[in-house]
């Protein structure tokens, strides 16, 4: 026959399984609650497109002390989140070339200790405001825009002006050549050619026109059968040579003045020519005509 067991031992274990299990209850109840803010708080960060704040929260509902259901979710946020986050490398030099590492660097007015030159830096998408400050208190400002899912973005930054050497400007040395013309024009010789050769057109043109009125003279003379007396059997003919013989005459002494101005503008004495100056330089060829 089994031992009896008192009636206030087991009222005792009872007792303290139920209060073990409300207390192992509310602990996890106080585990979860944070996890899923942590969650929800990430979600909203991602909608407002801080990917670097919605990152921090998701690697606090990703912990292992958080349900399994809410971990595996946090855990494939994270992973996209981070994929997400473009990433920037600040570097900064003298103006000899050589780098700078005692700088300190501000990020949308916020000082960055954390940043260091040549470090591979996480920033939100979209425009930022960069302030690197050297240890002489200089500074060099700039606005960049990053893009989503951009990596190791170089941006480099650059202290003070390389400094100038000056320099005398070099002599530009003038060579004198002597080139002799090979016919230079003066515009006097050219008006008074081209006056002697339309002189010398129109004393052409006049001698034509005076030796056809001398023929047409002759031939109608002829045609007024005059006699020795002057007396003619047509003296409308006899009137037309003496107007063409007038005409004739008058033509071919203009033919003749013509001629001689034409000629005379042809032969008169030019001027000599004159040397032309050349100066040849780097900069060009440059002279006198």
């Amino acid at each position: 026959m089994a031992p009896a067991v008192p009636v206030r031992s087991h009222a005792l274990a009872l007792g303290a399984g139920c209060g073990l299990g409300v207390l192992l209850g509310f602990l996890g109840s106080a585990l979860a609650e944070p996890c899923l803010d942590s969650s929800d708080e990430a979600r909203a960060a991602l909608k407002a497109r801080h990917l670097i704040e919605a990152r921090a929260k998701l690697r606090l509902c990703a912990a292992s002390e958080c349900a399994p259901e809410v971990r595996t979710l946090c855990d494939e946020r994270l992973a996209e989140v981070t994929e997400r986050i473009p990433t920037v490398i600040f570097d900064a030099k003298r103006a000899d070339g050589d780098d700078l590492f005692d700088v300190t660097i501000t990020i949308d007015g916020a000082p960055r200790p954390d940043v260091a030159m040549g470090a591979e830096v996480a920033l939100d998408p979209g425009p930022h405001e960069v302030v690197l400050r050297d240890a002489r208190g200089s500074t060099v400002e700039r606005r960049i825009v990053v893009i989503e899912r951009e990596k190791a973005r170089r941006e480099h930054f650059s202290f003070g002006a390389p400094e100038l050497r000056s320099r005398a400007a070099p002599e530009v040395e003038r060579v004198k050549v002597e080139v002799p013309v090979v016919y230079a024009v003066p515009r006097s010789v050219v008006v008074a050619q081209g006056a002697g050769l339309f002189a010398l057109g129109g004393a052409t043109i006049a001698a034509l026109v005076g030796t056809s009125f001398g023929v047409l003279a002759v031939t109608r003379n002829d045609a007024a059968n005059c006699d020795t007396a002057n007396v003619c059997e047509s003296p409308g003919a006899r009137s037309e040579a003496r107007v063409a013989a007038t005409v004739s005459t008058v033509t071919l002494l203009s033919a003749l003045g013509l001629g001689a101005i034409g000629v005379t503008l042809l032969v008169w004495p030019k001027a000599p020519p004159r040397p032309t100056r050349l100066s040849v330089t780097p900069l060009g060829v440059v002279g006198r005509f």
